[in-house]
């Protein structure tokens, strides 16, 4: 099934496609009738399992659909890991392993971001961390190293904090709107240019999550 350019396809006929997009394991949202990113994501997925794509040719583009940068990003571990933040040890869902220096693995990339985002929403409300720079003193405390790398220089939360303010404009002592008291996001742009922005300092200068993923993986909260 494939969706028409500019025409609405009837709900009934929607919600019988995610059913099947579901039993086939593309597709994790409501079965809601809605042709949303999520659909969209995962009618992509069916059609590229349903048919061959011919290796693409090398481009500086790099990496898999779920985000865009330079070439060389596509070795580092957060994209090999489909863990973009760099989260660690933990029971998540999707992961399928760890590395040696702690950092998890998930069979997806929305799973990584639903873990990172989970991290955020605990050091939220539970902790407290309600700015940028109380954040990212406990995320990337000084007590660790750059890469968890023995012998590396330590993190520097105060750097990490001014790139984020550069990339996202969130100063880094203003209490931001990321979650509800009762754990509902709050404000989805500001969290998802908080997450885009940390991603982009732990993996490397120029790396995008693609927005559909980053929707994914939040709906998965």
């Amino acid at each position: 099934m494939r969706k028409p350019t500019n025409i609405r396809l009837p709900l009934p006929a929607v919600k019988v496609y995610q059913v099947g997009l579901t039993e086939l394991g593309h597709y994790r949202g409501q079965i809601d009738g809605k042709w949303g990113p999520l659909t969209d994501k995962a009618h992509k997925r069916a059609m590229r399992a349903s048919t061959p794509t011919p290796p693409a040719p090398p481009s500086d583009a790099g990496g898999d659909d779920w985000w865009s940068g330079p070439a060389h990003l596509a070795s580092r571990t957060g994209v090999r890991h489909n863990n973009p933040l760099n989260i660690k040890s933990g029971a998540w869902k999707g992961k399928t392993g760890s590395d040696a220096r702690g950092h998890s693995i998930f069979d997806d990339p929305a799973y990584g971001i639903r873990a990172a985002a989970y991290n955020l929403r605990v050091y939220f409300i539970k902790r407290r961390l309600d700015t940028v720079a109380k954040i990212l003193a406990r995320w990337a405390p000084t007590s660790d190293t750059i890469g968890s790398l023995p012998g590396a220089p330590p993190n520097s939360p105060r750097d990490y904090s001014l790139f984020v303010q550069k990339r996202t404009g969130l100063a880094p002592n203003k209490r931001l709107r990321l979650f509800t008291p009762s754990g509902q996001i709050n404000d989805a742009v500001q969290l998802g240019a908080l997450l885009q922005a940390m991603a982009e300092y732990e993996i490397g200068s120029g790396f995008r999550l693609n927005d559909t993923v980053t929707a994914q993986g939040l709906a998965l909260l």
